[in-house]
């Protein structure tokens, strides 16, 4: 029985960081990874979710953690790449789409389109992983990909609470 508890609660993982927990705890650890809260940027998008800077895979990126504005709970991340040149955003999403499927070998995976550009979603009992492309119209930069991650066990969580409103 204790086996069966353990393996309920292990949750997906984002820069190495379990999604789960308070956003304060989860925030500790992106600082210490070396990431900086980007204050403006996290009042800009409102309760329910927190914006950060900071490396992921080697690039520049913009993290979003989202927690469930009652409980504090994290329950999914996501970091943007943004690119000015579209080829060089499909090739980023190419050398992604690959450390993906090298690092989660037995995933299911369904492949469609987003904005007008390729889309992969990797499932494992963990949660889920959606990678795509988006064009913006920003000043700063034309094209993002977004590696986002769910915890399935903490985004149904957050799912209920929402719906306990209605």
């Amino acid at each position: 029985m204790t086996l069966g508890m353990m393996a309920q609660t292990q949750h997906m993982k984002f820069m190495g960081i379990p999604l789960n927990g308070t956003i304060s705890a989860f925030h500790q650890k992106l600082v210490a990874k070396g990431c900086k809260h980007d204050v403006k940027r996290s009042k800009a998008v409102g309760v329910g979710c927190r914006t950060f800077t900071g490396t992921f895979f080697g690039e520049e990126a913009i993290i979003f953690v989202y927690y469930n504005a009652k409980t504090k709970v994290v329950y999914r991340a996501k970091a943007c790449i943004e690119r000015r040149d579209e080829e060089d955003i499909i090739r980023k999403y190419d050398e992604v789409k690959s450390a993906l499927e090298e690092k989660y070998p037995d995933a299911n995976i369904t492949k469609g389109e987003y904005d007008g550009y390729k889309s992969i979603g990797f499932y494992t009992v963990q949660g889920a992983i959606g990678l795509y492309v988006t064009r913006s119209d920003n000043y700063s930069y034309d094209y993002a990909l977004h590696i986002d991650y769910f915890d399935d066990a903490n985004d149904k969580k957050n799912e209920n609470s929402k719906m306990n409103d209605l």
